[in-house]
């Protein structure tokens, strides 16, 4: 070889080394620019992994408060559920108090229907001896009042028991009673204001009437009776003050009870 070969190997060799060494260079540029992209982008996917993760995050709590929102508005649903039911049945168990309250409300009325026409029916049977009753108010705490009581042998109320014996002993004879047996103190004791209105009274209820002697009549023993004399300018055996009325029954003429009088005496 010679000398020039040499010096030409020796540069061509220099130049592919030059060449390699540039080649080298530039592979480590691009490896260098590689893993520095690389790192770029590997950091920017761990930058948005971390950003997916925390929507993730987020997602999933944004899930669980819905859910949480779900559970506690399906347990409100529950709850008001249970609740409609218990008011459908507090509504059924109303509905059927009412209408066994309007039922025994309808029976009721049906008896108090019954007992009312039962009451007229009474009323319509005891109209006289309920007046007779409330005609003897007028006398109550006087001596007729008990005369009263005693001829009927029990207390005058306003009750169906009271009619019933004023029925069953009858009016005229329960005041007749009583008259004769007033008749006995009315000398000593002569008739109130209240005596003669509750004996007016009964009388009308009773269906009689009062008989009266007027004064200066002629006593007459057949039709009145002498409870008294006074010896006052007047003929003997006029009468003076009829102290006690008599009592006849309507349409009759004989006197059940004779008046009682005081005549003049000589």
């Amino acid at each position: 070889m010679s000398v020039e070969d040499s010096h030409w190997n020796h540069a061509l060799r220099a130049g592919i080394d030059a060449v390699v060494l540039q080649f080298e260079a530039q592979v480590r540029a691009l490896h260098a620019q590689h893993q520095a992209l690389a790192a770029q982008r590997e950091q920017a996917a761990r930058a948005e992994i971390d950003a997916l993760r925390e929507g993730v995050k987020a997602l999933r709590a944004e899930l669980a408060a819905r859910d949480e929102s779900v559970r506690t508005l399906d347990a409100a649903l529950q709850r008001e559920a249970a609740e409609c039911a218990r008011l459908r049945e507090a509504l059924r168990r109303s509905e059927g108090d009412a209408a066994r309250a309007a039922q025994a409300l309808a029976e009721q009325s049906r008896a108090l229907a019954e007992k009312s026409q039962e009451l007229d029916v009474l009323g319509e049977q005891f109209a006289a001896e309920a007046g007779f009753v409330e005609g003897a108010r007028g006398a109550a705490g006087t001596i007729l009042g008990d005369a009263l009581e005693q001829s009927l042998g029990a207390p005058f109320e306003a009750t169906p028991a009271c009619y019933g014996a004023l029925k069953s002993k009858r009016l005229e004879m329960v005041l007749g009673g009583a008259m004769r047996e007033r008749g006995r103190t009315v000398a000593r004791a002569p008739l109130t204001d209240a005596e003669l209105t509750a004996l007016a009274a009964m009388a009308s209820a009773a269906g009689c009437e009062l008989v009266r002697v007027e004064a200066g009549a002629r006593y007459a023993a057949s039709s009145m009776e002498k409870v008294g004399t006074r010896a006052e300018p007047a003929e003997e055996d006029l009468v003076l003050e009829c102290a006690m009325p008599g009592l006849r029954v309507a349409g009759t003429q004989g006197l059940a009870v004779q008046p009682r009088v005081i005549v003049g005496a000589a």
